[in-house]
């Protein structure tokens, strides 16, 4: 059955429900989940299966380069919002 007002199934409106009350839930508990991958995202240009495209995000989120960079960009804008006040 289709939500007549967004072409939507029943069934997709409660996933998209159901992500939005666990991002809301999990930035209540302080965590940063504005910026979320899928298996998708990989796939759509990548023949990879779901566990080997997940991995694969895992990999490229945690690694070393990404977690530096992360660190480097908030400690220059840490420092430039401290220079504004």
């Amino acid at each position: 059955m289709f939500n007549k007002f967004n072409n939507m199934s029943w069934e997709e409106d409660g996933e998209i429900h159901l992500k939005n009350k666990s991002i809301d839930t999990l930035e209540k508990m302080g965590y940063y989940v504005r910026n979320l991958w899928r298996v998708e995202d990989v796939q759509s240009n990548y023949n990879l299966s779901d566990e080997d495209a997940l991995e694969l995000i895992d990999e490229v989120m945690t690694s070393e380069y990404i977690v530096s960079a992360i660190f480097e960009l908030i400690d220059e804008k840490v420092k430039n919002y401290e220079s504004k006040i």
